[in-house]
């Protein structure tokens, strides 16, 4: 059993909903399951992008274990957590398997052993966290980035070689000096971007995709050159924006 300290905190909101809103029903979607008001004594929930309210979203029992899942009121940030009867603390995991939040039981959860399997869903107005439990986190946008192996947190470095040119782009905002977090900012990966990377390698040859024009063959870069011929010949030759257009003069 682990030890509790500050015991005058628990003392001070046994008689209260606490960590749930004093209006909080606790009553599940279809009615068939209440919480205890004094099943959680406290709660600390930290979803970047959430918004108040947040709340318990699901409890779903099953025979292979109990999920509890925390939302807030548009379903798009979510966090969920494993409860363990014999246990006394939940921690919370979002879908980049990051930790956002701990809930606490006031004793331990064996309450859940007696309640039936299934999925119980709840609305904000039943199970609605007070605002001193939740700390609200700005969305991050990219937090990992995963490889077939293994998530990657923290300060990773991107470095373009070889073909590969990374580009980062955002646009421009009114006052750029202010910062405006709702335009987005991207880092491009240009394939190839540096087309002439292979001619490093001196083994290299310049792919020729047409072989001759009428029987005449391209140069060593595979390069044709089109040019007039006399200069009373009828065929013409102009820059055009989408490359060189080729017509024959009078027609």
């Amino acid at each position: 059993m682990p030890t509790i300290v500050f015991p005058e905190f628990r003392d001070v909101n046994k008689l209260t909903k606490y960590p749930f809103v004093d209006t909080a029903t606790l009553t599940s979607l279809d009615e068939e399951i209440t919480l205890p008001t004094n099943l959680f004594c406290d709660a600390s929930i930290y979803i970047p992008g959430a918004i108040a309210p947040v709340y318990i979203q699901k409890i779903a029992i099953t025979g292979t274990g109990i999920t509890l899942t925390v939302s807030d009121t548009t379903k798009k940030y979510i966090a969920t957590g494993e409860i363990t009867p014999r246990n006394n603390t939940i921690e919370l995991f979002n879908k980049d398997e990051h930790q956002v939040g701990l809930l606490v039981a006031s004793v331990d959860f064996t309450y859940f052993t007696g309640v039936s399997k299934g999925e119980y869903e709840f609305v904000p107005k039943a199970t609605s966290f007070v605002p001193r439990c939740v700390i609200p986190l700005q969305d991050a946008g990219v937090t990992s980035i995963g490889t077939e192996e293994k998530k990657l947190y923290g300060d990773i470095w991107l470095v373009g070689k070889e073909g590969v040119v990374l580009e980062y782009v955002s646009e421009e905002t009114d006052n750029p000096e202010e910062e405006d977090i709702s335009v987005p900012k991207v880092i491009r990966i240009n394939l190839v971007g540096d087309a002439l990377f292979k001619r490093l390698d001196p083994t290299f040859e310049v792919p020729k995709f047409v072989q001759t024009i009428n029987g005449s063959p391209s140069n060593e870069y595979g390069d044709f050159k089109i040019v007039v011929g006399e200069e009373d010949d009828i065929l013409r030759i102009k820059n055009s924006p989408d490359g060189i257009t080729i017509y024959a003069a009078g027609v």
